[in-house]
């Protein structure tokens, strides 16, 4: 929808931003502050059309958080152009009563979604200016044999979905899909395995979580050397993943290619394809009862189809090519077992509140449960108004983490060692929705979090 001419072109009098609508929710700040104050004159209707526990839609505001126009959820093109039209209107009557002299809103280069900083920490990314090589992800439904999608006539309606995520890379982790002794080689496992759990997700129509490491099965990629000709190198890339957890999967197939620019070390080509089969529903990615169906992920650069590939279609390699690349430097490990072990402590004391809801995965689905209590063998959830007892060690560290958050927010060390938890298993977004709550509580325990973490 937001592509559509007419869209654009009204856009183009916006400046148009995103944001996590679990950080308009739940965190507090100058940006939330501002995205309330704009709430005071969002029409009742759409400001609590989600019973006030959600914010998702379209909201449309002054420089002063004036109201110019809003919708909660989701909504089509034509309402989109009336929303927009309106906004423009009302903004022409707050110019002339504040008499506010607007600028032309500045255009900004589209076709890249990061700049020099890499990926923004809130958009997941970690590694800022050391962001070397950053691929967009990009998942969608793939059809039937008969070139149908999903089954049955009522899921039509999904095929032209998609979502998208982004891997970024070290400059060593980029060489590292170049081979480095001889024209043949494995992909490092960690790089892999990183791929696996965080970008082959179903999230086509919605949220889902990552992978947990336990739950890769298979993860393997190979790079051969096929072409090297012209200062440009040219890789084949081939491998398997499979991953399950409970109900949920993911099996399949990688192929692609990969071509450097052994001046600049830099790759200017990169396209590798994982497609399979997935399985099984979570709470937010709204695939329901569906049986099992194709899925593919895209890797890519943003912006590559828009011009042609550096290099035609790959000939025998003429001699093995091998990178001058420094070896990459051992990632940190957290030792979560303490954190783990805070937690449980934190959770049978008389500080935790009891009644919070979270979202732990129980029964083989994530699922939002109410904290019961805890002791010491295990906490106590409630789903659906049955009590149910967990062994902790069936809880996993993102279930720890998550209700010690719900449970234990204003613990300054039970939200350390649930960020401690988050940090050491890559939850970016979780990590800095704690981070922020805890800086609120306690900034020196705050700054240590963030040492700690790093």
């Amino acid at each position: 929808m937001w592509s559509e001419p007419a869209i654009q072109t009204l856009c183009k009098e916006f400046v148009c931003v995103g944001e996590e609508v679990w950080n308009l929710d739940h965190t507090k700040g100058p940006g939330q502050d501002f995205f309330d104050e704009y709430g005071k004159g969002v029409p009742g209707g759409d400001w609590n059309a989600g019973g006030g526990n959600t914010r998702q839609g379209l909201w449309i505001m002054g420089p002063n958080a004036e109201y110019l126009e809003s919708h909660f959820a989701r909504h089509g093109e034509a309402e989109t152009l009336d929303m927009l039209k309106n906004a423009l209107k009302r903004w022409e009557k707050v110019v002339a009563e504040k008499g506010y002299k607007p600028k032309p809103v500045p255009m900004k280069d589209v076709s890249k979604m990061w700049g020099s900083e890499g990926v923004d920490k809130w958009a997941g990314g970690t590694l800022g200016a050391k962001a070397a090589m950053i691929l967009l992800a990009v998942s969608r439904d793939l059809p039937n044999a008969d070139g149908t999608y999903i089954v049955g006539k009522e899921y039509q309606q999904y095929k032209g979905m998609f979502n998208q995520s982004w891997a970024e890379f070290t400059q060593e982790d980029a060489l590292s899909f170049v081979p480095k002794n001889g024209p043949k080689g494995n992909v490092p496992d960690r790089i892999v395995r990183q791929l696996c759990r965080v970008n082959l997700i179903d999230n086509v129509r919605g949220q889902v979580r990552e992978w947990d490491e336990g739950d890769l099965k298979t993860a393997t990629l190979t790079t051969e050397a096929i072409e090297n000709k012209g200062g440009k190198l040219t890789v084949r890339l081939q491998g398997e993943f499979k991953m399950e957890h409970g109900e949920l999967g993911f099996e399949g197939k990688m192929y692609g290619k990969a071509i450097l620019d052994a001046a600049t070390q830099k790759f200017v080509y990169f396209e590798l394809v994982a497609s399979g089969v997935r399985r099984g529903s979570d709470t937010f990615n709204f695939r329901r009862n569906e049986p099992p169906t194709p899925l593919g992920v895209l890797f890519m650069f943003e912006d590559q189809y828009e011009k042609p590939c550096p290099v035609p279609a790959a000939a025998p390699i003429d001699k093995p090519f091998v990178p001058a690349a420094a070896a990459p430097p051992p990632e940190k490990k957290i030792d979560l077992a303490p954190h783990r072990a805070a937690i449980q402590a934190a959770l049978q004391g008389a500080g935790a509140k009891k009644g919070v809801t979270a979202a732990v995965r129980i029964f083989g689905k994530v699922e939002d449960v109410k904290f019961v209590s805890a002791d010491a063998s295990g906490a106590t959830v409630a789903l659906k108004g049955n009590n149910f007892p967990m062994r902790w060690k069936d809880l996993s560290d993102e279930d720890h983490a998550r209700m010690a958050f719900a449970a234990c927010e204003n613990d300054v060390e039970a939200l350390y060692n649930a960020g401690m938890l988050a940090a050491g298993l890559k939850l970016t977004r979780f990590y800095e929705t704690i981070y922020y709550k805890l800086l609120e509580l306690d900034k020196a325990r705050a700054k240590q979090l963030e040492t700690a973490a790093k």
